[in-house]
């Protein structure tokens, strides 16, 4: 499951956020780097950031949130509460 942070609503990078749901014990990730700023494209096309602004936008606020078939309702729950927790604790 992913969820798109507001950054101008937060005094934390999108990777800081992962880091303060890893210090509640919720694993989360990336889910998204744009492209254009994958190795490949840059060495063989010669993109660089700016290239794609929406592409950055997104990739830069976009978190991947633990789900699975045997994610329980507890689970869930445990997920929602350390989110809340970490947008409270670093809300501009």
């Amino acid at each position: 499951y992913t969820i798109l942070l507001n950054l101008e609503r937060l005094k934390i990078s999108r990777d800081q956020f992962v880091l303060a749901l890893k210090a509640e014990n919720i694993g989360s990730g990336v889910h998204y780097r744009a492209l254009h700023l994958h190795s490949y494209y840059r060495n063989s096309f010669g993109y660089r950031y700016g290239d794609f602004p929406n592409a950055e936008y997104i990739s830069e606020r976009t978190v991947s949130l633990p789900l699975s078939a045997k994610t329980t309702e507890a689970d869930v729950e445990d997920v929602i509460k350390a989110v809340r927790k970490v947008i409270n604790r670093f809300r501009k």
